[in-house]
């Protein structure tokens, strides 16, 4: 079973907070974290950027789900 991980998009030291976070497989947050850009992009066919543009709709599920905005 894969576990899922709140991966932080944008660090906390780099001003993020839980608005920059993308659910990621534990393994694709790994390789998020470690892999070169390249190398991320040829094994998930999708750049690190496309994937940080989707903390936006994460979090705006987020919110509705739990009665906010």
């Amino acid at each position: 079973m894969n576990q899922i991980h709140n991966a932080h998009m944008k660090s906390r030291g780099a001003g993020g907070s839980y608005t920059d976070i993308v659910p990621l497989g534990i393994w694709a947050h790994k390789d998020f974290d470690e892999m070169p850009e390249e190398k991320f992009q040829e094994k998930y066919g999708r750049t690190k950027d496309s994937v940080r543009d989707t903390a936006p709709s994460y979090h705006e599920l987020w919110e509705k789900e739990r009665g906010g905005e």
